[in-house]
This record gives C-alpha cells, sequence and structure tokens, in this order.
C-alpha cells in the first residue's frame, strides 16, 4: 500500500493544450471526493468548487472500481465523456418531422445539403415520427425513423452518411440510395444531444479530404527510413472539423475541447468497528493537463487526512449509528469533512506555479528525443546527462510538496504511459497490438486478478505503439471501464481497460483480447462470412517478427523508454512511406473514390508490408490520409507550399545519407539505422555516394546549421534509434576518399558544435567516428582545408544554379 501511495510524480508537460495558470484560473477543474455507502452503495460525497458536467452515479462507479475493496490502494485514470454526461433516457429515440430533398420540386423552404436548386419534401407527413439509433455488439449501426411500431426509414452509418447540422434545429444525412433526407428537431437541445450522441458512434471514416498542405511535415514526406520532425502528423485534425461548407462536417466546439481527465486514488481501511469491517474512500482531481500524475503527492496526503479523520470519528464513537436518522447525520458530516478536504486539495493545487516554468525550444526537444533513445549511457563534462525535468512545488498543510515535470510529452501521451511496460508484458506480441490499432479494431485489456492502476497504464500505452505520426486514439482511450457503463462500446476502434472478467466472454464486444495476466492476446473469432470492410487477420510479416524480437531484446538490455517508442514509430513510418510508394507508383487519377485507389493498389502490392499498410487505410481514416498525403508529395512536388520547399531539401539530403553504409575498424559493416548484422545488410555503399552529390548534400545541410527552425527539421529527419549515433548519416562521410568531402562532413560537425545544446549529439557519435572526426580536424592544414571548403561549396552551388 506503501508503495502505492507513494507512487512516482515525473509527468510530461504537453505544449499547447495548457491554459495560462494564475491564481483564480487554473487548469484544474474540480476536486471529487467518493465513499462506499453500506445502505446506497458509491456515492460522490463532495465536488468542488463546482461539479463536473457528468451524472453522480457514473462518476463514482467509476472512482470506486471493481474489486477495489481487494487492495489497500489502487489508482485510476477516466476522461469525461459525452456518453457520461447524458442518462439512459438520453438514448431513447427523439421526436422528429422528416423531409427529402427534391430538386425543382415543391416543398417546404430550406437549407440545401449541397447547394443544389431544390426544397424539402415532407416525409411521411402526417405521421409522429421518432429517430433513433439501432445500437449492437459493435456499437451503433443505424439511424432508424420509426411511426409507433412501424419502421419507415434505416440509413446504416456508411461511409456517404455526411451528417450534417445545417440550423440548429435542422440537420441532414445520405441515404445509401443517395437521396438526401432532412431532420426538424423540436428544439436545438435536443438536435445538439442527438448529434453528440452520432459523433461518438461514427467511424473515423475517410472521406477522401487531405490535410491542409502548410501541415505537410517531415512525418508525411519521410521515405521508408523517415523521422518526425517535432510537428507530427498528430497536429492535424479530424476531417470532419475542417472540412468546407457542404462537407461531412459535424461542426460543435466541443469536438475542439481538450479531454477533461480524471486522476483518482482510491484506498480500504478495515476496520472491525465498521460495518462489514471495512471503508473505501476515494479522491480525485480533474483536470486538462495531460501531465495529471504530477498531481499524485497532494492526493496521498488527502487521502492520509481523510482516513486518519475516519479512524479518529470512528474511535471517539463508542457505538455505531444504529438507527435510519442516525446514518443520516453521519452521512450528512462526512459530506461536509468531504468537502473540507476537496476544497484544501483545490487550494493546495492552486500553489503550484507553473507559469514560472521555462519550457525548451522546439530545437531542444528534438535533441531530447534523440538523446533519450541513446542506447548507451552520455557522458557530459565526465558527468550523466540529467534527464529534461522542471521542478514545481505545492503547499499542504504549511510543508511543501515537491513534483517533477518532464518537458517532452508526446500529443497523444497521458500521464507517465510507458510502452516498455507492454513490451515486458506480451513481448513478441506487441507488433500483434500495433497492427490492430492500425487496423482500426476494437483492444481490450483485462486484468481479472490485477489492480485497476495495471490494466489502465497497459491501455495508456497503446496509443504510443502509433502515435505520433498518427492522431486521434486519446479520443476513443478508456483507460477503465466497467460492467455498470457500457457505453464506450459504442465508440468505434475504442481502446479499453477492465478487470471484470465477464468481458472475456463477450467475443462480439472486441476485436483483439489482451490478457494482463497471461501476456497472451486473442483475436474474436470472425464471421462467416466476414462483413465488408473487414480486415482478416493475416500471419505475421518478416519485419514484425523482427520487430517483436527487437522490442524485446531491447528491454531485457534495459534500454531506455524512448529508444522503445522510437522502434514502434519507425515502423509506423515506413509503413506509412511505402503504402504512400505503392499509390503514387499506382497512378490513381484524379477523382477517383478513396477505396478505389486503395483496392487498386492492393492488387499489385510488391510485399507483405505494403498489403498490411494498405489494408489497414482501407478502415483507418487517419492512416489512409497519411498514406495519400505521401504519394501526393511523391506524385506533385511542386504542390509544396512556398514555405517548405527548403525543408523538404533538408529531409532528402538526410533520407538519401541514411541510407549510407561503411565499415568500423573490427570489419563489421553499420549504416544510419545501425549495424547491418541486425537490419538484414541493406543499404548502398558508401562509394556508391558521387563527390559532386556528396558535396551537394553536405552544403544544404551546412545552410540548415544557420537557423534554429531548419536545424529542427534536420535534427527531426535522423534515426533516434542508430546504435553509433543520430548523426552517423553526417559522420559517415568523414571516411569518403575525396578530401573535399571529409573537409565539409567536418565542418558540418563543428558547425554543429558551436550550438550549446547540440554538442552533446556530436559526442554521441560512435567513438571510431568521434576519432575519425578529431582526426580531420587535427591534420587538415588550417589554410587548404579553409580553401576545400570552399572550392566545394562554390561547385555546389554552380551545380545547384545549372540545374
Amino acid at each position: 500500500a506503501s508503495d502505492m501511495l507513494e507512487a512516482g510524480t515525473q509527468a510530461s508537460m504537453p505544449g499547447a493544450e495548457r491554459k495560462d495558470h494564475t491564481p483564480g484560473d487554473p487548469a484544474i477543474i474540480s476536486v471529487l471526493v467518493a465513499e462506499f455507502d453500506i445502505d446506497k452503495g458509491s456515492v460522490i460525497r463532495a465536488q468542488y468548487p463546482s461539479p463536473l458536467d457528468a451524472t453522480e452515479d457514473a462518476l463514482a462507479e467509476l472512482m470506486l472500481p471493481e474489486g477495489a475493496h481487494n487492495h489497500e490502494a489502487d489508482w485510476t485514470y477516466f476522461a469525461i465523456r459525452p456518453m457520461l454526461r447524458r442518462d439512459h433516457s438520453a438514448d431513447a429515440p427523439v421526436p422528429v418531422d422528416a423531409y427529402v430533398f427534391r430538386s425543382g420540386d415543391g416543398g417546404q423552404a430550406a437549407p440545401s445539403p449541397s447547394g443544389v436548386e431544390g426544397a424539402w419534401a415532407p416525409y411521411c407527413a402526417g405521421e409522429a415520427l421518432v429517430l433513433g439509433l439501432e445500437v449492437g455488439d459493435g456499437g451503433a449501426r443505424a439511424l432508424v425513423l420509426q411511426a409507433g411500431r412501424a419502421e419507415k426509414l434505416r440509413s446504416n452509418l456508411h461511409s456517404e452518411l455526411q451528417y450534417t447540422v445545417l440550423q440548429d434545429d435542422f440537420v441532414s444525412c445520405y441515404a445509401e440510395d443517395g437521396s438526401a433526407i432532412g431532420f426538424h428537431f423540436r428544439s436545438h437541445e435536443a438536435q445538439r444531444a442527438f448529434s453528440e450522441r452520432i459523433e461518438s458512434a461514427l467511424p473515423d471514416f475517410d472521406d477522401g479530404s487531405l490535410p491542409d498542405p502548410a501541415l505537410l511535415n517531415s512525418s508525411f514526406l519521410s521515405s521508408a527510413n523517415g523521422s518526425g520532425s517535432g510537428i507530427f502528423l498528430a497536429q492535424m485534425v479530424d476531417a470532419r472539423a475542417r472540412s468546407t461548407p457542404g462537407s461531412p462536417i459535424l461542426d460543435f466546439p466541443r469536438a475542439a475541447e481538450p479531454l477533461v481527465w480524471v486522476l483518482n486514488l482510491v484506498c480500504t481501511r478495515k476496520d472491525k468497528r465498521i460495518r462489514r469491517g471495512a471503508e473505501v474512500k476515494a479522491i480525485a482531481v480533474a483536470t486538462t493537463d495531460r501531465f495529471l500524475h504530477a498531481y499524485k503527492p497532494v492526493l496521498v496526503q488527502a487521502m492520509k487526512r481523510m482516513l486518519a479523520d475516519s479512524a479518529a470519528a470512528t474511535d471517539s464513537s463508542a457505538t455505531a449509528a444504529s438507527t435510519a436518522l442516525e446514518r443520516a447525520v453521519a452521512g450528512a458530516d462526512s459530506s461536509l469533512a468531504a468537502r473540507a478536504v476537496a476544497a484544501k486539495v483545490f487550494e493546495a493545487l492552486l500553489t503550484m506555479d507553473l507559469l514560472a516554468l521555462t519550457l525548451p525550444s522546439p530545437l531542444e526537444r528534438q535533441v531530447d528525443r534523440l538523446l533519450g533513445a541513446c542506447a548507451t549511457p552520455l557522458m557530459y563534462g565526465g558527468a550523466m546527462r540529467p534527464p529534461a525535468i522542471l521542478s514545481a512545488s505545492a503547499i499542504w498543510a504549511g510543508s511543501v510538496i515537491s513534483v517533477r515535470i518532464p518537458t517532452n510529452m508526446e500529443p497523444e501521451e497521458v500521464a507517465d504511459a510507458r510502452v516498455s511496460l507492454l513490451v515486458r508484458t506480451f513481448g513478441k506480441f506487441v507488433p500483434q497490438i500495433q497492427r490492430a490499432l492500425l487496423n482500426y479494431e476494437r483492444v481490450l485489456f483485462i486484468g481479472q486478478s490485477q489492480r485497476a492502476s495495471t490494466v489502465c497504464a497497459h491501455v495508456l500505452a497503446a496509443p504510443l505503439l502509433v502515435s505520433p505520426p498518427l492522431q486521434g486514439l486519446l479520443r476513443r482511450t478508456f483507460p477503465y471501464a466497467n460492467l455498470t457503463s457500457l457505453a464506450f462500446l459504442e465508440t468505434p476502434a475504442f481502446i479499453a481497460g477492465v478487470t471484470n472478467p465477464m468481458f472475456s466472454c463477450k467475443t462480439g464486444w472486441w476485436d483483439l483480447l489482451c490478457d494482463v495476466d497471461t501476456g497472451k492476446v486473442l483475436r474474436a473469432p470472425v464471421p462467416i462470412p466476414p462483413p465488408n470492410n473487414s480486415v482478416v487477420a493475416e500471419a505475421e510479416t518478416a519485419a514484425e517478427v523482427i520487430l517483436g524480437s527487437r522490442l524485446v531484446a531491447g528491454v531485457e538490455a534495459q534500454l531506455p523508454e524512448g529508444w522503445v517508442r522510437e522502434i514502434c514509430r519507425e515502423r509506423v513510418r515506413h509503413l506509412i512511406a511505402i503504402g504512400g510508394a505503392a499509390l503514387a507508383e499506382n497512378e490513381p487519377e484524379i477523382g477517383t473514390p478513396v477505396p478505389e485507389q486503395l483496392a487498386s493498389a492492393l492488387l499489385v502490392a510488391p510485399s507483405a508490408d505494403v498489403r498490411v499498410a494498405l489494408r489497414a487505410a482501407r478502415r483507418n481514416a487517419g492512416l489512409s490520409r497519411a498514406i495519400r498525403a505521401a504519394a501526393m508529395t511523391a506524385i506533385h512536388p511542386s504542390s509544396l507550399p512556398s514555405s517548405l520547399p527548403s525543408s523538404h531539401g533538408v529531409r532528402a539530403a538526410v533520407e538519401r545519407l541514411r541510407g549510407l553504409r561503411g565499415r568500423c575498424s573490427d570489419g563489421r559493416a553499420f549504416a544510419a539505422g545501425g549495424f547491418l548484422a541486425a537490419e538484414g545488410g541493406e543499404g548502398s555503399s558508401l562509394n556508391e555516394l558521387g563527390a559532386s552529390e556528396a558535396c551537394d548534400l553536405l552544403a544544404t545541410l551546412l545552410d540548415a546549421s544557420r537557423d534554429e527552425c531548419a536545424l529542427e527539421i534536420f535534427f527531426g529527419s535522423l534515426d533516434a534509434t542508430c546504435a553509433t549515433g543520430a548523426l552517423t548519416p553526417v559522420a559517415l562521410l568523414l571516411l569518403y576518399a575525396a578530401p573535399e568531402v571529409r573537409a565539409l562532413a567536418a565542418r558540418l560537425l563543428q558547425r554543429l558544435e558551436t550550438w550549446p545544446q547540440l554538442r552533446l549529439c556530436v559526442r554521441a557519435l560512435n567513438p571510431f567516428l568521434v576519432v575519425s572526426y578529431e582526426q580531420q580536424l587535427r591534420t587538415a592544414d588550417s589554410a587548404g582545408s579553409a580553401h576545400m571548403v570552399a572550392r566545394a561549396l562554390c561547385h555546389s552551388h554552380t551545380t545547384q544554379t545549372l540545374g
């Protein structure tokens, strides 16, 4: 129990989600206190300073997880979602008036769904119509319009539904036969409530839209070995929130709001003098901060205070309350005490001055990414490089509580998620979980004999297997769920965690079951014939087998968390790159529907990994958009905005150099991606690169080394998992035969060392390459070296001008 209460407090600070922390305007939304009442069950005792937008019954059940009485202390996480805000009655059909759009026909004047001239004609006029959602094991399936018990219209949730809010109380959509249907609600509130249900139920269909070209970055434009640049695909918003009028949009301000996450501590105090011999209490903090686990020490102190007060009250009471009136008075006193503790926690969290913390620059974040993934300890000035952590403090009862906040957090990261935990638990099966996420399948983690905190930790780590570069997984992630609220089953491709063994028997509720107890994964039986657009499970590809073995070996060798994450990201970026290349080679015609583009490219897929990427893209809209953006870049590089050609040149230069290979002093072949013995011997020989091309590449990078934004792109394109150092693509040219190439490579590394934050990256190179670099600096004649560099740069600029 003490280990649970004194859990680590490292946290990560996101960049964009954080709102200003000033007294009276905190990111802390509310503090909640709950307990198990012997007469009422799970109840909320206090919410301070204001209640959350969720029913108290749902909050209480989530704060007191199943089996909490079996553990002295436990932590859980959950998010406040629309499904928690409505009660069961909100799922009932709602009364509407229905219309069908007739072009050039008479009818009631109303907005057109696509600007076509025409009008809305009444549908089933004079009948009392209600509109509802048909929900099955896999979530919402169809819109159903009924008059009494008679079904008047059914429209499955399909890729061309285009559910669009045209007015406050009027929406439209397309039926499967292509006709436009309109629904007029009785009020704006009724329309909004039903539209929120549609929003949470609609799958993330790919409507064919591409991201804004201004958001194209190294994650899009990377080659098979490409890497992100600090601006990830995760910054792309969902197409439905960014479409132009007439597109399938759901224009809700709530969709753009950050999720409200809840960190919950639940403890059990056993005492024979209490009815049933124990009491269970919970305290939680709700915040939009994704580094909410930094608040654990404050919650621990508050829980100790609550349990101590409860024990004192038990001691002072000679006999337990036996009448209903006495129990009611005791309950009222408990609510007052709970509110006092909640207020104290809220005030303590307000004392944390986060505005005084200095966040790193984007370039420093890239350096932290590279150094955090290093497989060997880094030495700087004779000492280990300290982790990039910011310190803050909170005041509780006159005492200072210190918290540590790391400065770098991924867009889809919550709390202290660790991908290495997934590898330790599931080992070689991790690639299967990653593929299920890429295939947009329902993934359920179950731990029948585990604490809820253990299951939550696995669930929160799962999105990091594919993000970055993919985005949007947190919106469908449920760290803890139970049988009292099954609304999460309506969410397509959810990632959820449970502790009740009943879920393992319901094979229609999930596609992949990950058993935390046994470390095995189980795929749900596939119905025969499979439903349309389903993904049939295939055998693991050779690359997935290598990935699983490499992850297991790395974790057993105690390689850092950053290395594990980068290995998984490289796999996703590789799939995006090869999928984009296959789609570009197929040259789809303009206007061809996205499913047809992918199906056509799939027929001529050259390898198993390409088939995996294209099949997954047919269901996963985020992956589909990324692959098509990579294909668009390959087919139409001139379509890049004017602000990106130079950055594209920097990425292209790094990617060209990452394909080189040379030999160490011991004769082993190595490349930018590590020793070739572990990579199958891929890579082109260093001698195959012409001196003129090498000078051009180095000149491009030398120009980039003068600007911090260009350097961010440069370092974002490097491979953080390279065993010989992230800058190996440049350092390999120190071994080139032509002296002017060696001189340019040494000049580039020397210039990088002039940036204080980059010096450690240069010194983290393989010792053989560091010796080569230092020898080049010592032995080269200063005048001759300057002359060779100037001549090489002049030749490079002349070649580029002629080109």
